[in-house]
């Protein structure tokens, strides 16, 4: 979440993006697969098409995070859904059924292998968003 409108910024560790094509999804809900937005230590946001509105706020999940080729994947990932918001695209030139959406999940306790294994995540496959360029951050 940004920092207009009200809302102040909430998470405590630096929003890293992926650096390769990286999906998650929600292990409950099928429906909720797509690609990650970012991630960090402490939760992800992805985002989605759906054909109906999001699901509710606080609620415990599981989540599987997994590249295309299957370089990486853990599954099972203890989270709590944050927020599962509407994105608004004026810029849309045809009448679409589906909704995008985007999802943010705060990490729950984990085991230490997919702590170990989220970290391996994070090191090898993200980077800061603020030492790219403008082209570099659209995927």
């Amino acid at each position: 979440m940004d920092s207009t409108d009200n809302n102040t910024e909430r998470r405590s560790e630096k929003r890293l993006v992926p650096k390769v094509l990286a999906f998650a999804a929600l292990a409950s809900d099928v429906e909720k697969l797509g690609k990650l937005k970012d991630i960090n230590k402490c939760g992800l946001a992805f985002e989605y098409l759906s054909h109906s509105h999001g699901g509710r706020c606080e609620q415990e999940a599981e989540i599987v995070l997994f590249m295309k080729e299957g370089e990486f994947h853990v599954k099972d990932i203890s989270c709590t859904i944050v927020y599962d918001l509407d994105i608004d695209r004026d810029n849309t030139l045809f009448i679409n059924p589906f909704e995008q959406r985007c999802c943010g999940v705060k990490f729950n306790r984990m085991a230490p292998e997919k702590a170990f294994q989220l970290e391996y995540f994070l090191n090898q496959y993200t980077v800061d968003p603020e030492g790219l360029s403008a082209d570099e951050t659209r995927t």
